[in-house]
């Protein structure tokens, strides 16, 4: 397999970047699926929803844990919520076939954020991986040195420098100087 290209995002690149037309509507800046959040870390997933809204995206969906789904959908009234199974942590641990129904009809899904790596984040991840059709961003508990890159399809991580460090099997220290 060819190695995957890395590209570092800069405020040229996103200066660079076109800002949607003024007279467009948002079915032409395209649909963001974010799955993340639990009842711990609620608000991960809530700014990441944000964040896509101010960037630009013409739709949101934000897939989350069910007990958080509807004060969500109250903080984020642009967003379609999606409430998925969870276990006594409150973290999500069901709904794969609803996250999959959303993420074909995305041009991209945010996987991770308020998420923590278990093996239930890393099974959902997987799935993802190969059911997606879009380009994927993995963030927070989707980040694994396992990880695989899509081939043939947009993949971008965003770690923090204590993420990146367990990415690179190297020490933050390190990172942070890099």
């Amino acid at each position: 397999m060819a190695a995957a290209r890395v590209r570092m995002l800069t405020a040229a690149a996103l200066r660079a970047m076109p800002l949607p037309l003024p007279g467009g509507d948002k079915e032409q800046r395209g649909r963001v699926l974010i799955v993340g959040g639990s009842m711990r870390v609620p608000g991960a997933a809530l700014l990441a929803g944000e964040a896509a809204l101010r960037a630009g995206a013409g739709k949101l969906q934000i897939a989350t844990a069910a007990g958080i789904a509807p004060g969500m959908a109250l903080a984020v009234p642009e967003a379609l919520v999606l409430g998925l199974g969870q276990n006594a942590q409150g973290e999500i641990v069901r709904g794969h076939r609803a996250m999959d129904a959303a993420m074909a009809a995305c041009d991209a899904a945010v996987i991770g954020p308020g998420m923590v790596s278990t093996g239930t984040t890393a099974a959902l991840v997987k799935r993802a991986i190969a059911q997606a059709v879009c380009t994927l961003v993995l963030d927070a508990g989707a980040l694994s040195p396992r990880l695989r890159a899509p081939p043939g399809r947009p993949f971008v991580l965003t770690p923090h420098a204590g993420e990146m460090a367990t990415l690179a099997g190297d020490d933050k220290a390190a990172v942070e100087a890099a």
